[in-house]
């Protein structure tokens, strides 16, 4: 989670479910538009693939328009 502390609320937000073992699921990332565009969503999935690189799979799905925002 992202949280502004000036303005108290949050920013930006990214779930995953795993199993712990094997496999993850990135279901959600969310930015609020008026944080769009200040890297702060790449950041936070840059820190989920961290904290799962332990694992054999990492799966995310996302609508056709965001496929950019995850390449590279």
């Amino acid at each position: 989670m992202a949280y502004d502390e000036n303005h108290q609320q949050v920013a930006s937000f990214i779930k995953a479910v795993s199993d712990g073992v094997l496999t993850a699921y990135i279901p959600l990332v969310e930015v609020l538009p008026q944080y769009k565009g200040q890297g702060i969503g790449k950041e936070l999935v840059s820190r989920m693939l961290k904290d799962c690189s332990q694992l054999y799979m990492i799966d995310l799905c996302c609508d056709d328009d965001l496929t950019g925002f995850y390449e590279g």
